[in-house]
Protein backbone atom coordinates (compact mmCIF):
# COMPACT_ATOMS: atom_id res chain seq x y z
CA UNK A 1 0.00 0.00 0.00
CA UNK A 2 3.03 2.04 -0.72
CA UNK A 3 3.65 3.96 2.46
CA UNK A 4 0.05 4.87 3.21
CA UNK A 5 0.25 4.79 7.01
CA UNK A 6 -3.37 5.97 7.52
CA UNK A 7 -4.63 3.10 5.35
CA UNK A 8 -2.46 0.59 7.24
CA UNK A 9 -3.84 1.98 10.50
CA UNK A 10 -7.40 1.63 9.18
CA UNK A 11 -6.74 -2.05 8.46
CA UNK A 12 -5.08 -2.56 11.86
CA UNK A 13 -8.14 -1.09 13.58
CA UNK A 14 -10.60 -3.06 11.43
CA UNK A 15 -8.91 -6.43 11.94
CA UNK A 16 -7.82 -6.08 15.57
CA UNK A 17 -8.77 -8.94 17.85
CA UNK A 18 -10.28 -11.02 15.07
CA UNK A 19 -10.03 -14.84 15.27
CA UNK A 20 -7.22 -14.94 12.71
CA UNK A 21 -3.65 -13.70 12.36
CA UNK A 22 -2.95 -10.59 10.30
CA UNK A 23 0.41 -9.93 8.67
CA UNK A 24 1.13 -6.38 7.53
CA UNK A 25 4.09 -5.65 5.25
CA UNK A 26 4.95 -1.98 5.54
CA UNK A 27 7.65 -2.07 2.88
CA UNK A 28 10.89 -0.13 3.05
CA UNK A 29 11.20 3.15 4.87
CA UNK A 30 8.23 2.97 7.25
CA UNK A 31 9.17 2.17 10.83
CA UNK A 32 6.93 -0.27 12.62
CA UNK A 33 6.35 2.37 15.28
CA UNK A 34 4.49 4.50 12.71
CA UNK A 35 1.42 2.31 13.31
CA UNK A 36 1.44 2.72 17.06
CA UNK A 37 0.00 -0.05 19.19
CA UNK A 38 -1.50 -3.05 17.42
CA UNK A 39 -3.57 -5.96 18.70
CA UNK A 40 -1.99 -9.31 19.55
CA UNK A 41 -3.31 -10.99 16.38
CA UNK A 42 -1.41 -8.53 14.16
CA UNK A 43 2.21 -8.87 13.09
CA UNK A 44 3.98 -5.99 11.40
CA UNK A 45 7.14 -6.19 9.33
CA UNK A 46 8.98 -4.14 6.76
CA UNK A 47 9.55 -5.76 3.41
CA UNK A 48 8.31 -9.35 3.70
CA UNK A 49 8.65 -12.25 1.25
CA UNK A 50 5.18 -12.09 -0.28
CA UNK A 51 5.18 -15.61 -1.68
CA UNK A 52 6.07 -17.09 1.73
CA UNK A 53 3.33 -15.09 3.46
CA UNK A 54 0.80 -16.12 0.79
CA UNK A 55 1.57 -19.81 1.38
CA UNK A 56 -0.24 -19.53 4.71
CA UNK A 57 -2.85 -16.89 3.86
CA UNK A 58 -6.58 -17.43 3.57
CA UNK A 59 -7.30 -13.85 2.39
CA UNK A 60 -5.36 -10.84 1.13
CA UNK A 61 -6.20 -7.24 2.01
CA UNK A 62 -4.59 -4.88 -0.47
CA UNK A 63 -4.88 -1.60 -2.33
CA UNK A 64 -5.50 -3.57 -5.51
CA UNK A 65 -2.14 -3.03 -7.20
CA UNK A 66 -1.34 -5.40 -10.02
CA UNK A 67 1.54 -7.23 -8.31
CA UNK A 68 -0.31 -8.14 -5.12
CA UNK A 69 -3.53 -8.94 -6.95
CA UNK A 70 -1.80 -11.23 -9.44
CA UNK A 71 0.23 -12.91 -6.67
CA UNK A 72 -2.91 -13.48 -4.58
CA UNK A 73 -4.87 -14.88 -7.51
CA UNK A 74 -1.86 -16.94 -8.58
CA UNK A 75 -1.88 -18.51 -5.11
CA UNK A 76 -5.65 -19.03 -5.29
CA UNK A 77 -6.39 -16.63 -2.43
CA UNK A 78 -9.45 -14.35 -2.40
CA UNK A 79 -8.92 -10.60 -1.98
CA UNK A 80 -10.40 -7.66 -0.10
CA UNK A 81 -9.39 -4.55 -2.03
CA UNK A 82 -9.19 -0.87 -1.06
CA UNK A 83 -8.04 0.88 -4.25
CA UNK A 84 -6.45 4.31 -4.06
CA UNK A 85 -5.77 5.25 -7.70
CA UNK A 86 -3.90 4.39 -10.92
CA UNK A 87 -4.78 0.82 -12.02
CA UNK A 88 -6.13 -0.19 -8.62
CA UNK A 89 -9.84 0.70 -9.15
CA UNK A 90 -9.83 -1.18 -12.46
CA UNK A 91 -8.13 -4.22 -10.91
CA UNK A 92 -10.59 -4.12 -8.02
CA UNK A 93 -13.62 -3.95 -10.30
CA UNK A 94 -12.36 -6.84 -12.43
CA UNK A 95 -11.62 -9.03 -9.38
CA UNK A 96 -15.05 -8.33 -7.87
CA UNK A 97 -16.72 -9.07 -11.21
CA UNK A 98 -14.77 -12.35 -11.46
CA UNK A 99 -16.07 -13.33 -7.99
CA UNK A 100 -12.57 -13.52 -6.49
CA UNK A 101 -12.81 -10.40 -4.34
CA UNK A 102 -14.77 -7.99 -2.24
CA UNK A 103 -13.78 -4.38 -1.88
CA UNK A 104 -14.58 -0.72 -1.74
CA UNK A 105 -14.44 1.23 -4.98
CA UNK A 106 -14.00 4.96 -4.52
CA UNK A 107 -15.35 7.39 -7.10
CA UNK A 108 -12.50 8.40 -9.38
CA UNK A 109 -11.98 11.86 -10.86
CA UNK A 110 -12.70 12.16 -14.59
CA UNK A 111 -9.88 11.83 -17.07
CA UNK A 112 -6.73 9.72 -17.07
CA UNK A 113 -5.06 8.73 -13.80
CA UNK A 114 -2.53 11.18 -12.42
CA UNK A 115 0.55 10.72 -10.26
CA UNK A 116 -1.31 12.10 -7.23
CA UNK A 117 -3.86 9.71 -5.74
CA UNK A 118 -7.46 10.92 -5.65
CA UNK A 119 -9.03 11.70 -2.29
CA UNK A 120 -9.74 8.56 -0.29
CA UNK A 121 -12.80 8.32 1.94
CA UNK A 122 -12.10 5.60 4.50
CA UNK A 123 -14.86 3.00 4.69
CA UNK A 124 -16.38 2.04 7.99
CA UNK A 125 -14.20 -0.44 9.89
CA UNK A 126 -17.03 -2.99 9.80
CA UNK A 127 -16.92 -3.04 5.99
CA UNK A 128 -13.28 -4.13 6.02
CA UNK A 129 -13.70 -6.51 8.97
CA UNK A 130 -16.87 -8.20 7.70
CA UNK A 131 -15.64 -8.43 4.12
CA UNK A 132 -12.32 -9.93 5.17
CA UNK A 133 -14.10 -12.46 7.38
CA UNK A 134 -16.43 -13.50 4.53
CA UNK A 135 -13.62 -14.40 2.14
CA UNK A 136 -12.38 -17.62 3.79
CA UNK A 137 -15.87 -18.52 5.06
CA UNK A 138 -17.57 -18.52 1.65
CA UNK A 139 -15.97 -21.08 -0.69
CA UNK A 140 -17.16 -19.32 -3.86
CA UNK A 141 -14.49 -16.63 -3.38
CA UNK A 142 -11.64 -19.15 -3.10
CA UNK A 143 -13.07 -21.13 -6.03
CA UNK A 144 -13.08 -18.01 -8.21
CA UNK A 145 -9.62 -16.93 -7.01
CA UNK A 146 -8.17 -20.39 -7.60
CA UNK A 147 -9.83 -21.13 -10.92
CA UNK A 148 -7.66 -21.86 -13.94
CA UNK A 149 -8.39 -18.48 -15.53
CA UNK A 150 -8.61 -16.30 -12.40
CA UNK A 151 -5.60 -14.12 -13.17
CA UNK A 152 -6.36 -13.60 -16.83
CA UNK A 153 -10.10 -13.10 -16.39
CA UNK A 154 -9.69 -10.67 -13.51
CA UNK A 155 -6.74 -8.76 -14.92
CA UNK A 156 -7.07 -9.00 -18.71
CA UNK A 157 -6.62 -5.77 -20.65
CA UNK A 158 -9.79 -3.74 -21.11
CA UNK A 159 -9.90 -4.44 -24.84
CA UNK A 160 -9.25 -8.19 -24.62
CA UNK A 161 -12.09 -10.67 -24.11
CA UNK A 162 -11.92 -13.02 -21.11
CA UNK A 163 -11.27 -16.70 -21.73
CA UNK A 164 -14.01 -18.42 -23.62
CA UNK A 165 -15.66 -21.25 -21.68
CA UNK A 166 -13.80 -24.48 -22.31
CA UNK A 167 -10.81 -22.76 -23.90
CA UNK A 168 -7.43 -24.11 -22.84
CA UNK A 169 -5.66 -22.00 -20.27
CA UNK A 170 -3.09 -22.19 -17.54
CA UNK A 171 -3.22 -25.06 -15.10
CA UNK A 172 -4.90 -24.32 -11.79
CA UNK A 173 -2.46 -23.35 -9.06
CA UNK A 174 -1.47 -25.90 -6.49
CA UNK A 175 -3.28 -24.85 -3.34
CA UNK A 176 -2.26 -26.62 -0.15
CA UNK A 177 -4.69 -26.81 2.71
CA UNK A 178 -4.52 -23.76 4.94
CA UNK A 179 -6.47 -25.32 7.79
CA UNK A 180 -5.27 -26.95 10.98
CA UNK A 181 -4.77 -30.18 9.03
CA UNK A 182 -2.23 -28.58 6.71
CA UNK A 183 0.53 -30.65 8.31
CA UNK A 184 2.78 -27.65 8.75
CA UNK A 185 3.86 -26.16 12.03
CA UNK A 186 2.63 -22.70 12.88
CA UNK A 187 4.95 -20.08 11.41
CA UNK A 188 7.71 -18.69 13.52
CA UNK A 189 7.42 -15.06 12.47
CA UNK A 190 10.62 -13.02 12.58
CA UNK A 191 8.75 -9.94 13.82
CA UNK A 192 6.81 -9.30 17.02
CA UNK A 193 3.10 -9.75 17.54
CA UNK A 194 1.15 -6.84 18.94
CA UNK A 195 2.60 -4.33 21.37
Amino acid sequence: MNGNVPLFRLIVDALADQPFDVVIALGHGIPREALGDVAGNIRVGGYLPQNRVLQRASAVVSHGGYNTVSAGLGAGIPLFLLPMGADQPYNTERCITAGAALGVIQEQPPGPPTAAPPPFTPPDLAVIRDGTRRLPDEPAFADAAGGPHAQTDALHPADAPPHAPGAPGPAPPSRPSRGADAGRPAPSWPWPAGR
